[in-house]
């Protein structure tokens, strides 16, 4: 039986970027099923650089595993290719048929966002097959990605590094994503309003220039000044780290809400999992709280 709060153990996995390691796909597979889940892989197929398939066929397997009346549907990995298939994907057809839970983050951000923009339910940010789970889920991994499956208002475990940049409190929809893969979509069709919503975001690999310029990209464009909130995860393998208050202060200066900063959210593990447009309540001051309210 599976531990998530799911109807069925039925899970579909699909390929929509990076070619996955086939060693850490078979591990995740092993993890999946020691949880109670009973996952099916719908694998893209053709050549395409470092992805795991060429267009069409990222698309067929992303298609498969929507279709297949799984509740749950994992991307094997993040990398790069989910911006290719978004002027390809039948969005009308996408809206008017069941909706799954779309599971990953990283590249899988521009998807959530691309589906926010059409009104489809955009799953949640979570654990991939072949990266997070190959690597086993640790109890805090876990339990984040249940009470994100989990439809009941509950109070959201934030870990112990949280710290409030600007205080207050504010509700509204939650929009977690990969701060790069959110300057991949800003600008296109594809891109939400983010009118009243809290941005979280996190990334890896940037330096601190880039991670400057992308904050700056945000209020110049009056995205940030449209949030109700904001926060800030985990930014693994910045050059300059000890800037990143700064930058974050800076930010938090264009936004009328609450900022906080240090979520265990992103490239990181243990990985706080959080729902893709779900309703929240965010408090900063002494104490930071994040709240799922339905």
């Amino acid at each position: 039986m599976s531990i998530f709060p799911l109807k069925n153990s039925r899970v579909s996995v699909f390929s929509p970027a990076g070619r996955a390691d086939e060693a850490a796909l078979q591990l995740g597979l092993a993890e999946a099923r020691r949880l109670g889940l009973n996952p099916e892989i719908h694998a893209a197929t053709g050549q395409k650089r470092d992805m795991a398939g060429d267009d069409e066929g990222r698309l067929a397997s992303f298609l498969a595993a929507w279709n297949s009346g799984d509740e749950l549907v994992i991307s094997g990995r993040g990398g790069y290719g989910c911006l290719r298939l978004l002027d390809k994907l039948p969005w009308q057809e996408l809206r008017a048929g069941p909706q799954p839970c779309l599971v990953g983050y990283s590249d899988l951000s521009v998807l959530q966002l691309a589906f926010l923009r059409h009104g489809i339910k955009a799953g949640v940010s979570g654990p991939m097959l072949a990266i997070d789970f190959a690597r086993g889920l640790d109890d805090y991994s876990r339990d984040t990605f249940a009470l994100a499956l989990d439809p009941r208002p509950s109070l959201i475990p934030l870990g112990t590094g949280v710290r409030c940049v600007q205080a207050g409190q504010a509700e509204g929809a939650l929009v977690p994503v990969t701060l790069s893969c959110l300057m991949m979509v800003l600008g296109t069709p594809w891109m939400p309003d983010l009118s009243g919503c809290i941005l979280i975001l996190e990334d890896i690999g940037e330096p601190q220039r880039k991670i400057d310029g992308m904050l700056t990209r945000l209020r110049l464009a009056g995205e940030l000044q449209k949030l109700a909130g904001m926060a800030f995860g985990d930014f693994s393998g910045c050059d300059q780290p000890g800037v990143l208050p700064e930058l974050f202060a800076e930010a938090a200066a264009a936004i009328p809400g609450p900022v906080i900063s240090g979520l265990p959210f992103g490239h990181c593990r243990p990985r706080l999992s959080l729902a893709v447009g779900r309703a929240v309540r965010l408090e900063a001051g002494a104490e930071a709280r994040m709240s799922y309210l339905e």
